[in-house]
């Protein structure tokens, strides 16, 4: 009766040892200017299956594996992707808070319109009535056509 109590113990044990493989990364993603970043895609390019995102402040948490190289991906559309090596012992908590920085940098941009923007309606000269074409040659058609 003893010894099958040792056998279960021997089993639990192996089994709390292969489930404690693990390791946690967790942080902040910021920008430039150190605002969180909501919605951001966190993933293990080796186990794509690893992948969390960010929530609405910016936080994440993700558990990875013990005793392994992996590289850490932080990915958001606006932001230029961070790739981050890690190899982390088993138990092991890692804070990483990475800053992305932005994809797209605008300049600034003048835009020059040079007509006259408050001028609705514009006059016609009636002597140039005859030079505008028209399917019947008629004035009345040209007014029709205006209004």
């Amino acid at each position: 009766m003893l010894q099958k109590h040792v056998y279960t113990f021997i089993l639990f044990l192996f089994g709390v040892i292969c489930l404690g493989q693990t390791a946690t990364i967790s942080g902040t993603i910021k920008d430039d200017d150190g605002v969180s970043i909501p919605d951001v895609q966190i993933a293990i390019l080796e186990d794509g299956s690893i992948n969390t995102n960010s929530d609405a402040s910016g936080k994440y948490t993700l558990t990875v594996p013990a005793n392994k190289d992996i590289t850490l991906s932080v990915y958001s559309i606006s932001y230029k992707q961070v790739n981050q090596k890690f190899n982390l012992k088993a138990g092991e908590q890692k804070n990483y808070s990475p800053r992305l920085a932005t994809k797209n940098n605008f300049e600034i941009v003048d835009v020059v319109y040079e007509k006259n923007r408050a001028v609705e309606m514009q006059s016609i000269n009636p002597k140039n009535f005859i030079y505008i074409p028209s399917p019947s040659g008629n004035l009345e058609d040209i007014i029709k056509t205006q209004i």
